[in-house]
Parts: C-alpha cells; structure tokens; sequence
C-alpha cells in the first residue's frame, strides 16, 4: 500500500511537468480594445515567441475578414495587437483566423483554437440626459439618449424600463411614436439626424463622440 501511494504521488508530481513540456505554440490570450465607447483593437498572446525579437514588421499570424479594415504589428515576440481603422459600429463582427502552416520560431506548427471571433454587439447607450443624478426628473419624464447605433422602437419597449430608488419593481416606459421622437430632437437640436423612437425616449446615432443631448418635457 505505501509503495503504492508513492508511486501514486510521484504520478502527480510528473504530470505538471509533462504539460508544460509541452512544445505547442498557441494562443492564450485572445482579447478586444475598447476606447471611447467601441473596439478599436484586437489582441492575441501566444504562450512561446512567433516572431524573432525586434522584427515587428513580421508577418500576420492571423487572417482576418472584417468589414473595417486595419493593420496589424507585434508588439514582441509573444503578442500580436490589430487596430481597425475606426471603432467598429455595433453590429459589426470580425472573424480572425490563425493562417494555415503557422509556426512558432522553434520551428513547432500551432496548434489550439483557430478562430477568434470579435463582436461589437447592439446598440449601446452612451449618454442619458437627464441623468440618474438630476433632481428634475417628472413623473412623465422624456429622456433623450445617445446609442452608438440606431435602435428598433420594439427592441427598445421589449427591453427598456425605469427604476427608482426604493421601489423594487421595474417601471415600464411608454412608446413615442416615431415622428414625435424625431420633433423632439430635432427642435432640440436642429443641426441632429434622424432619431429611431424608444419607449418615453428618443434614441439617436451620435454624429460625434459625444453629441450634444437635450431634454424637453413631454407634450400634453
């Protein structure tokens, strides 16, 4: 039994080096950049050099297919970093694809996962006016609302709601129709383009990083 147990212990206590023995090059860290509210890049480590140190011109180890373009460079032998063009609109996804043949510079073919997918996602709601913090909230309260894409009024009713400090329950918002969504944007903002209507809410593509955003009451 206890020749057993020790051979048992010297099992475990081989198997971790056996694994990371292991001479396979793949990624192990595949992660997007935000800033200012959107992706803006892509990330990929691998856990052994891919590239000779100081050679950031080398080739891509990926290829990718996205509807906004980009340039890649590593950043040392290890990560490789893709910045797109521009932040990439919601609704957009890039497929990133290890390139057949991939070796690392020990001369070992990669091995792991392949495909790495980046989503940006629907849309995003980047400034509420007024906001959680304003002491001018009414009862029947228009909130205007800068998404980083257009949203569907139907989306938006299904999915949006109030809540209020004190009260557990969710408060269901009311659908503005599209033309009064629009007015009510418009006249806050005349130089603005086109509102999709939200529930109490006029939801508008930001022609800016951070457009301009007003509040106006309800009409009567």
């Amino acid at each position: 039994m206890k020749l057993a147990y020790r051979l048992a212990l010297l099992a475990l206590a081989i198997a971790p080096v056996t694994a990371f023995g292991d001479s396979s090059p793949q990624v192990v860290l595949a992660t997007p950049g935000v800033g200012d509210g959107a992706i803006e890049r892509f990330t990929a480590r691998f856990n052994q050099p891919m590239v000779p140190l100081g050679d950031p011109r080398a080739a891509s180890p990926f290829d990718v297919t996205c509807a906004v373009s980009g340039q890649g460079r590593w950043v040392d032998p290890q990560t490789f970093v893709y910045d797109f063009a521009s932040g990439l609109p919601g609704g957009t996804v890039c497929k990133f694809n290890l390139r057949d043949g991939l070796k690392s510079v020990s001369g070992y073919a990669a091995t792991g996962q392949r495909e790495f997918t980046v989503d940006a996602g629907g849309p995003v709601a980047r400034a509420v006016l007024p906001g959680s913090e304003s002491s001018e909230i009414e009862e029947d309260q228009v909130f205007l609302v800068a998404a980083n894409l257009p949203a569907t009024p139907a989306s938006v009713a299904a999915n949006a709601y109030c809540s209020v400090k004190g009260v557990g329950e969710k408060i269901p918002v009311d659908v503005l129709a599209p033309d009064l969504a629009g007015k009510i944007w418009a006249s806050s903002a005349p130089t603005a383009g086109p509102c999709a209507a939200s529930s109490k809410t006029a939801v508008c593509p930001p022609r800016s990083p951070h457009p301009p955003i007003a509040r106006r009451p309800m009409p009567g």
